[in-house]
């Protein structure tokens, strides 16, 4: 037969080891936790079947129900008010006299009577200029557009262009250009040299004829 102590416990037993208040802190903590989880999700099944009840029944709720539909549908139609006076905000062009919004673009100002000019249609763009043909590019005759040289159809509208006569890579060269005339001031110089070049050479020819003689007449002229 064992017998017991006051704890409940067999005699003998020993004693459990007394709990931190570290450890009762951290048990704590954990059940807390626990119990927030819980109850957040029990918030969204709430609200779950809050909005599934009022999407289905807000035109004939329960009796007891109807003053929290109708403020409910209340509260969502001043969302929506608010949201579309956002927008506005944000977004609507101004008056240039008071800066009042203007909505759905009114001729006048609805806050101080200021009329509004209607906005101008943006000017469409200048057409591209089309870049000019590089020499010996292809020009289409039909839509005018030109190609790279060698290719048989234009690349703009696929006209064909004419064969290339096989003759003209092989023409024989034209007559070389005469060169230019001398001007006037030059021509001159140089029909003055030629003539002092001519009369140059004729008196050393003279000259030449007459030095001989001399040496001649000189020779006759000693005794023997």
């Amino acid at each position: 037969m064992s017998y017991m102590n006051p704890m409940g416990m067999p005699m003998g037993a020993p004693a459990p080891s007394p709990v931190s208040p570290a450890q009762i802190k951290a048990e704590v903590k954990r059940l807390g936790g626990i119990i927030a989880s819980q109850e957040g999700a029990l918030g969204q099944f709430y609200t779950q079947l809050g909005h599934t009840y009022y999407e289905a029944n807000k035109d004939k709720p329960a009796p007891e129900l109807e003053q929290l539909v109708s403020q409910i549908t209340s509260l969502r139609g001043a969302i929506d008010t608010h949201k579309e006076q956002l927008h506005i905000t944000m977004y609507a062009p101004r008056c240039y006299v008071c800066g009042s919004p203007l909505v759905d673009n009114p001729p006048f100002c609805t806050s101080c009577g200021t009329p509004i000019a209607p906005q101008a249609a943006p000017m469409p763009a200048a057409p591209p200029q089309p870049t000019p043909a590089p020499p010996g590019a292809p020009v289409c005759p039909k839509c005018g557009a030109w190609s790279k040289p060698g290719v048989g159809f234009c690349t703009g509208c696929g006209t064909p262009f004419p064969p290339a006569d096989p003759g003209a890579a092989f023409a024989p060269p034209g007559p070389a250009a005469a060169p230019p005339a001398p001007a006037a001031g030059v021509k001159d110089a140089q029909a003055k040299a030629k003539d002092e070049a001519a009369a140059t050479v004729k008196e050393a020819a003279a000259k030449a004829k007459t030095t001989p003689t001399k040496a001649a007449g000189s020779a006759a002229d000693k005794p023997a």
